[in-house]
């Protein structure tokens, strides 16, 4: 595919796929910042937390 059928093709998927409502979305939070996921840092405390919970829990679960 040369570069414009590639275009082309991802416009057309995009236009399937996304709702108005996605391309808003995406618009408000995207960010082109590796660390931050969909532009906000918020998603890596929570992802932290999780996995700090899921260690807690698995080691409350070894010393059974």
């Amino acid at each position: 595919m040369t570069k414009q059928q590639q275009a082309a093709y991802l416009k057309e998927l995009e236009d399937k796929l996304l709702t108005a409502e996605d391309r808003a979305l995406w618009k408000r939070g995207a960010s082109n910042q590796a660390y931050h996921y969909f532009g906000s840092a918020k998603i890596l405390g929570q992802i932290g937390k999780a996995f700090a919970e899921a260690m807690l829990t698995m080691e409350a679960s070894e010393g059974n």
